[in-house]
């Protein structure tokens, strides 16, 4: 008899109860059932909690997690992976956030891929965003030392194709290689825990895109990432770049490399968050946030840190 394969789905959540109900509702209408959702509220303050406690009374597959402090989409992911280890009998895990919503037909999509190919642990859905591919969550690697990274062209969407870097949105990951590489580094709060986590990934196995499996991203058209995008600095970019260089530390080789490119992108960004627009900080205290996030990466200051919270 042919082993049943038993899947398991982790959400966190914050303060987005409709996008977070429509993803819940995605998870229970799939055509190859889901064992376990793993839910992790991230003490909202809306009435999520309700919500969720009335839910997981009415869907026994439901586990919700109320923690008592904001962990971060980061520390959220760690406490929402640490559950689904103790679950017994489960082969896979889908990772996604509260805004995003499955196909119907995206588990048993993952499911016969992963049978197609039984040696690849880790497999992306394919995002769609306002009725396009969002190809800024599909990501290879350029330049490792440097960590250069640059979008997936739409082109490499007519098959299947192999991924370097994934945000987590719609990641499908064999329990067996989560057991190998560990949790999400919870100390990063928001913010490059997935890129961080993907480069573990890829130690461990290939990461393969899968275009027939489709998930939809309730996108606000937000650009984020500490990257140079054009709009102006905001508290969640202090986070962006402390843990950019924290992650480089973690996986760049070489470091004589690595050494004079932390010197230059302080620089970059301390002088490209003064030329930008103002925003939620003038521009000189956005400078000093790049500062703050340089220092605070070098006397390894982690988590969560009270100046650059939500106003």
């Amino acid at each position: 008899m042919d082993k049943i394969v038993k899947i398991a789905a982790v959400i966190v959540t914050h303060n987005r109860r409709e996008k977070l109900e429509k993803a819940i509702d995605s998870l229970l209408n799939q055509s190859m059932p889901v064992e376990k959702i793993v839910i992790v509220d991230n003490q909202s303050t809306d009435d999520t909690y309700d919500f969720l406690t009335e839910k997981a009374q009415t869907f026994s597959q439901i586990q919700v997690i109320h923690s008592e402090e904001n962990l971060g989409g980061a520390g959220g992911f760690n406490l929402a992976l640490a559950a689904t280890l103790k679950l017994e009998e489960i082969d896979w895990i889908s990772i996604a956030d509260d805004d995003a919503v499955y196909d119907q037909e995206y588990m048993a999509q993952m499911f016969k891929l992963s049978e197609e190919q039984p040696n690849i642990g880790c497999f992306t859905g394919t995002v769609i965003e306002d009725g396009a591919i969002g190809t800024e969550h599909r990501v290879k690697i350029d330049d490792l030392d440097r960590l250069q990274l640059s979008k997936i062209e739409i082109a490499a969407y007519e098959s299947n194709f192999e991924v370097d870097i994934a945000t987590f949105v719609g990641v499908f990951l064999s329990k067996k290689v989560l057991e190998e590489i560990g949790l999400p580094e919870k100390n990063f709060f928001i913010w490059y825990d997935d890129i961080e986590y993907s480069l573990r990934i890829k130690k461990e196995t290939t990461i393969i895109n899968n275009i027939n499996a489709k998930i939809y991203h309730l996108t606000d058209n937000n650009s984020v990432g500490a990257d140079g995008f054009q709009r102006p600095i905001g508290w969640k970019d202090y986070y962006g770049y402390r843990n950019r260089w924290q992650t480089m530390m973690g996986h760049c080789e070489n470091k004589e490399i690595l050494a004079k490119q932390l010197k230059y992108e302080r620089f970059r960004y301390t002088i490209g968050a003064f030329l930008k627009k103002k925003g939620q900080y003038s521009r000189i205290k956005a400078a000093k946030l790049v500062n703050s996030a340089y220092n605070d990466f070098k006397n390894k200051k982690m988590g969560k840190n009270d100046s650059f919270l939500p106003f």
